[in-house]
């Protein structure tokens, strides 16, 4: 008999293509069964799953002895809501991923202004993949400095390259020699600069740590180049970072790092 009673008890439940209708009609000709689902105290479980047992919670608090429709009803109105509370979590979680993602793309976007090559640069300056790598704020690295007095632009070095992050200034071409006295594209060697110098300072400012655009908007020293002013005009539409310094005024002192070998 306790077998039949339980048989008959579980025939009443609406199946799971009735939950939605149940659903509908008990929030809306019984509001009553939902307002205790609003007032219970959170725990630690998920809002959906925190609905749910609430509404069973109050089925089996409400619903009257052999198991009438209006428990069930009940049952279906919690699931609902927890369904409901479940998706606006879920809503929140896809939303803070967008912002993450936003700010991802924020990132990427002021990385991608940065002038760390030739091709993106307009002075022939820049890194390449042959060149090496360095830190300029290694002391331990430092085996001599030299400082020089150019006088006017340009100098003489044809491309600087920087160094790990982007950061430091380090002679990679340059001419080899003066054409004839005074030359000024002769003036790096004159002077005793050579491939492979790092800029530790311009006009006494240290420029140790600083970025590779910034050095190179202080020093504005670069060779004309044909293929580059082509290619200026190419991007000249192209946005650019801002200038944070101002070129120096020649005459001005630079002091170079001379790095151990290794």
């Amino acid at each position: 008999m306790q077998a039949n009673s339980d048989e008959m008890a579980m025939s009443r439940r609406p199946s799971g293509s009735m939950l939605a209708p149940c659903a509908l009609a008990a929030v809306v000709a019984s509001p009553a069964f939902v307002t205790p689902l609003w007032q219970s105290e959170p725990s630690r479980a998920s809002p959906g799953s925190t609905a749910v047992l609430s509404g069973i919670d109050a089925v089996g608090e409400s619903a009257p002895q052999g198991g009438a429709p209006q428990g069930g009803a009940a049952m279906a109105a919690g699931a609902a809501v927890g369904m409901l509370m479940g998706a606006r979590a879920v809503a929140g979680q896809r939303r803070g991923g967008h912002q993450k993602q936003r700010v991802g793309l924020t990132a990427r976007r002021a990385a991608a202004l940065r002038e760390l090559r030739p091709r993106d640069r307009t002075d022939g300056h820049g890194w390449i993949k042959e060149d090496p790598q360095f830190t300029d704020t290694d002391n331990a690295s430092v085996a001599s400095t030299h400082t020089v007095t150019f006088k006017k632009r340009p100098s003489g070095i044809k491309r600087y390259t920087h160094g790990m992050d982007g950061k430091g200034a380090m002679v990679m071409e340059m001419a080899e020699k003066a054409r004839y006295p005074g030359d000024p594209l002769g003036q790096a060697a004159v002077a005793g600069v050579k491939k492979g110098f790092v800029v530790k300072s311009v006009a006494g400012k240290d420029v140790r740590g600083w970025d590779f655009e910034d050095i190179m908007d202080l020093l504005e020293d670069y060779v004309p180049n044909p293929d580059v002013q082509s290619t200026a005009a190419f991007k000249s539409g192209k946005v650019t970072r801002e200038k944070k310094n101002k070129q120096v005024d020649f005459p001005a002192e630079i002091e170079y790092m001379e790095l151990k070998e290794g």
